[in-house]
């Protein structure tokens, strides 16, 4: 929850009904004109995150990316590299020759070869000018397959192995039918890529055709690694994150506890927190106009909310505090597709924001009505100790050693599906077996 934007609690439902998998592969979008950055293109950054604040990080991509675009030819001036703060795994390019990765990008390559093959593609893509003009389907996908071959020829210029973009691609495509996996499964194109981004596993196959009688190169993994460890894993300080059933936001300065035996996660608009019984926690904030909490509530949230719910259907309406931060509290009844529900309505405001805590659970269901009073009770200010404290979790490279129990190391990571996760992030197939010296990138808290 980036800032959390506003929005009607039937507009969150839907948008967090149709969320999905949220990887994908490198998007075209570059010209290597010199051109000033402009508002929508600050705006890109800022959604994407904004610069991810670590310099060592960035130098390191920097010198990888020019010595990519040596070995393309190009002349070093007025390109830029840089690395964005979101767990997205995405990677773009921007007029003027500014190429953007995300730490989600870098927390999935293996090596230094790999994260060349990111940056070589998108360097395609810039050179070819492929943002000059709005592509359709057909002319994408060529791009994307355009823009490999010539990464491919940049890398092998630069004496990387060109196996690492098949082995990069494959990566990605395990990621990205990882996700939808975890979102709850789709069509066989949606996991094979097709459905968001030009083929994927069509670009894997001829990655590795091409990449077949290519000479070996160099890969660089003990740099690499040393380069990411450390990194934020997830969403960060800047979009709130999940630590146990707490969700802390330091830059905010708020935080909250879900319910037991709730799932939680945090989504681009709002915080979500599933429970038994169909019951749902949802926050989100808009920006304090200076109204009080309670005609907020009253005159602009739920006529907001829609389904005809007017004013006056506004039940147990209240001024109150939480936790000693001006608040108001409601409940409206909601009917439709023959079930019937009740939102408890909160209203919290703090830091210039109205936070809106919504607790959505069947009529009559008093336990789930429980669990939703408490999470909302719950919310509260950081003081500046403690935001500085909150941590969210982090990749870190760690060295087999002898008696080492890699099944707990696995299984204590603080993700979902946490073996695929661990095979995933490490470029491992199924059931391969590690020694003493190894290096593996687990996720800790």
């Amino acid at each position: 929850m980036a800032g959390a934007g506003s929005g009607g609690l039937v507009r969150i439902m839907a948008a967090l009904a149709l969320a999905g998998a949220l990887v994908q592969a490198c998007t075209p979008l570059a010209s290597v004109a010199a051109q000033p950055v402009s508002e929508a293109e600050e705006g890109l950054v800022a959604v994407s995150g904004g610069v991810y604040p670590d310099r060592a990080l960035a130098a390191y991509v920097r010198v990888v990316g020019m010595t990519l675009l040596d070995a393309a030819g190009q002349r070093g001036s007025g390109w830029q590299f840089a690395v964005l703060d979101t767990p997205e795994a995405n990677a773009f390019s921007l007029p003027g020759g500014r190429i953007y990765v995300t730490r989600g990008m870098l927390a999935l390559a293996n090596d230094e070869a790999e994260l060349a093959t990111v940056l070589a593609h998108e360097i395609g893509h810039a050179v070819s000018g492929d943002a000059e003009h709005m592509l359709g389907e057909s002319a994408r996908r060529a791009a994307e397959f355009r823009a490999d071959r010539l990464g491919m020829s940049y890398l092998e210029a630069a004496g990387y192995d060109a196996r690492a973009q098949a082995d990069f691609l494959r990566t990605l495509l395990a990621n990205h039918r990882l996700a939808v996996r975890l979102a709850g499964g789709a069509s066989a194109s949606t996991a094979d890529g097709r459905s968001d981004h030009p083929a994927l596993a069509d670009r894997l196959t001829v990655a590795e055709r091409e990449a077949a009688g290519a000479p070996r190169g160099r890969r660089d993994r003990s740099a690499y690694l040393a380069a990411i460890d450390g990194l934020v894993w997830g969403d960060g300080p800047a979009q709130g994150f999940v630590s146990g059933r707490t969700f802390v936001h330091p830059e905010l300065g708020f935080a909250f506890d879900a319910p037991l035996g709730y799932v939680l996660s945090n989504r681009p608009d709002a915080v979500m927190a599933s429970g038994p019984r169909d019951a749902i926690f949802l926050l989100d904030s808009v920006a304090d106009r200076g109204v009080s909490p309670e005609d907020y509530l009253l005159r602009q949230w739920v006529p907001e909310i829609g389904q005809g719910i007017a004013a006056g259907a506004v039940s147990r309406l209240h001024p109150t505090r939480v936790n000693g931060l001006a608040a108001a509290q409601g409940q409206v009844a909601l009917r439709g597709d023959g079930s019937e529900r009740v939102a408890d309505l909160t209203v919290v405001r703090l830091g210039g924001r109205l936070y809106r805590l919504t607790g959505l659970h069947r009529t009559g269901d008093a336990v789930g009505a429980a669990a939703l009073g408490a999470a909302a009770a719950s919310f509260r200010r950081l003081s500046p100790a403690e935001a500085s404290r909150a941590e969210p979790p982090r990749l870190r490279v760690h060295r087999i050693v002898a008696g080492d129990d890699v099944t707990a190391l696995v299984e204590a990571m603080p993700v979902e599906a946490p073996r695929e996760t661990f095979e995933l992030l490490n470029g491992l197939r199924p059931g391969k077996t590690l020694h003493v010296g190894d290096r593996v990138k687990l996720i800790v808290e």
